[in-house]
C-alpha cells in the first residue's frame, strides 16, 4: 500500500510541476503579445487539454492494469492455497494406505522370526510371496503419488519422507528377490553374502516397522 501511495504522490507532483511549467511558458508568451491578446491563454488551454487527455488516459490505464494484476495474483494465490490443502489431504491418505499395506505384510512377525532363527531353512522364507505383494502395492501407491501434481505442492520435509519410504520399500523388495534366489541353493549361514543380505533385509524391515508405528501414533494423537 505504501508503494502505491508514493507512486501516486509522484504522479501528482509531476502534474503540478508540469502545470507550473505550462503556466510559466504561457505567461512568458503573453508578454510578447499586446495587452488583452488571448493568444497566449489559448495556447495554455490547448496544452492543458492535451495533457489532461493523455495524462488521464495514462493514469486510468495504470490503475486498471494494477487492479487487474492484483486480481490475477489473488486468484493464483487462492488456487495455490487450494492445491496445497488438497496435496496435504492426498499426502496423509497415501501414508495411511502405505502403512496399512506394510502392516498386512506382518513385518513384526518377520522380525521376530529373524531374531529367533539365525538362518533360513531350505526353501523357507521369512515373508511369503503373498505378504511381499503388500510391499509392491505400497510402492506402487507412492510411485503414483510422486508422479501426480499433488507431490509438487508438498514441503521439502514431506517430499523427503515420501522418497525415503519409497526407497526403503524398493530396497526391501530387491533384497527379498535376492534372498529368494540364494535360499534354494542350500547355502548355510557361513555364506557371507547370504548373511549380509539377511542383515540388510532385517534392517529394512525394522525401518518399515518404525515408520508404521510413527504413522499410527500420529493418527492416535489426532
Amino acid at each position: 500500500m505504501k508503494d502505491k501511495f508514493y507512486k501516486y504522490l509522484l504522479v501528482i507532483i509531476f502534474i503540478i510541476l508540469f502545470l507550473l511549467i505550462v503556466i510559466s511558458y504561457g505567461s512568458a508568451m503573453n508578454l510578447m503579445y499586446s495587452a488583452g491578446d488571448l493568444g497566449a491563454y489559448t495556447l495554455i488551454i490547448s496544452f492543458l487539454g492535451l495533457f489532461a487527455t493523455f495524462g488521464g488516459s495514462y493514469i486510468g490505464a495504470k490503475i486498471s492494469g494494477e487492479a487487474a494484476i492484483e486480481a490475477v495474483e489473488k486468484q493464483i494465490n487462492e488456487q495455490k492455497n487450494e492445491n496445497i490443502i488438497k496435496s496435504k489431504i492426498r499426502y496423509l491418505e497415501t501414508l495411511n494406505k502405505v502403512t496399512s499395506d506394510i502392516n498386512k505384510a506382518n513385518v513384526g512377525g518377520a522380525l521376530a522370526a529373524l531374531t529367533i532363527f539365525k538362518w533360513f531353512d531350505d526353501n523357507e522364507l521369512i515373508i511369503s510371496s503373498e505378504e511381499m505383494n503388500n510391499f509392491y502395492n505400497a510402492k506402487e501407491k507412492l510411485e503414483k503419488f510422486i508422479d501426480s501434481e499433488y507431490y509438487l505442492y508438498l514441503t521439502e520435509i514431506e517430499r523427503s519422507k515420501i522418497i525415503y519410504i519409497f526407497d526403503l520399500l524398493d530396497k526391501t523388495i530387491e533384497t527379498d528377490s535376492i534372498l529368494q534366489r540364494i535360499v534354494p541353493l542350500g547355502l548355510t549361514e557361513k555364506n557371507k553374502a547370504l548373511n549380509k543380505h539377511k542383515e540388510n533385509f532385517e534392517e529394512y524391515l525394522k525401518l518399515l516397522n518404525n515408520f508404521s508405528d510413527e504413522i499410527m501414533k500420529i493418527k492416535e494423537n489426532k
